[in-house]
């Protein structure tokens, strides 16, 4: 119970906001203190230090994919919460039991709003990898089998994405994703605290969205020991915050109206 009660109160002060530029500095002392002949000795022998391995193809690769799932476990997780209320100590019997609150005005409300999410993360992510890919070709990088510009393209065709600066894709996917599940979990958490909620049935739903993000944090720590340059990956943690601003602080001061989201 006392580790629960810390990270509720880790989610709820957002916290994690801090931890991948501690990722990000922690990862290039070890690599510093590694060297560089170790680092490509590890990179050649430990699978899991292999881009194409299972995790990073899940996590990373399909990404997307995994995150508008765990979306998908959140929107249910706070359907769960937001229409049963669970009071530990109800005033007389006609009390007992869950109170329901519109369960299918609320649930259209809350799955339109996680739609919008989705698809301002995907667009997001479209505009920052179009640049990432663009600037790569700029500074002379190309793909091995291919005229493409696209570093996915070029993947898909069998190349390797060489030559050019390449600021990190895993910092940027991963924040981005990972981010949206934090702040959906804060809200989450900050409700259940307002209104004296203790989740029970379907803890597992909380715990499953914090294995994954425990795994892209882990993903991030290989790539901050292990891959590209301290700059490509400062660039790639700063272009990380970019939906969580956009989505949670940009688009609700331009529009009242959006605080929903």
């Amino acid at each position: 119970m006392r580790l629960q009660g810390k990270m509720d109160e880790y989610i709820s002060e957002r916290r994690y906001c801090y931890l991948y530029p501690a990722l990000l500095l922690g990862g290039e002392v070890i690599k510093l203190i590694l060297g560089e002949e170790t680092i490509e000795h590890d990179r050649k022998t430990w699978y899991l230090l292999n881009g194409g391995n299972f995790v990073n193809q899940l996590f990373v690769h399909h990404g997307v994919l995994l995150w508008t799932l765990l979306m998908g476990l959140v929107l249910a997780l706070q359907y769960h919460v937001r229409t049963t209320e669970f009071d530990p100590l109800p005033l007389d019997a006609r009390q007992l039991g869950p109170v329901r609150r519109h369960p299918l005005k609320m649930l259209g409300s809350m799955a339109v709003q996680t739609v919008i999410k989705v698809l301002l993360v995907v667009t997001v992510l479209q505009a920052l990898f179009w640049f990432m890919d663009h600037l790569f070709v700029w500074t002379g990088g190309r793909c091995t089998v291919s005229d493409t510009k696209d570093s996915v393209a070029c993947r898909r065709l069998g190349g390797e994405w060489v030559g050019g600066f390449d600021i990190s894709g895993h910092f940027c996917l991963v924040m981005n994703l990972s981010l949206v599940l934090w702040l959906e979990l804060t809200e989450l958490q900050r409700y259940m605290h307002s209104q004296e909620i203790q989740l029970r049935k379907f803890a597992w739903a909380r715990t499953t969205v914090l294995g994954a993000l425990g795994v892209w944090l882990a993903l991030l720590a290989i790539t901050a020991i292990y891959y590209h340059t301290f700059v490509e990956k400062l660039l790639g943690t700063i272009f990380g915050y970019s939906t969580s601003l956009v989505i949670y602080y940009v688009l609700p001061r331009i529009n009242r109206g959006l605080h929903y989201l």
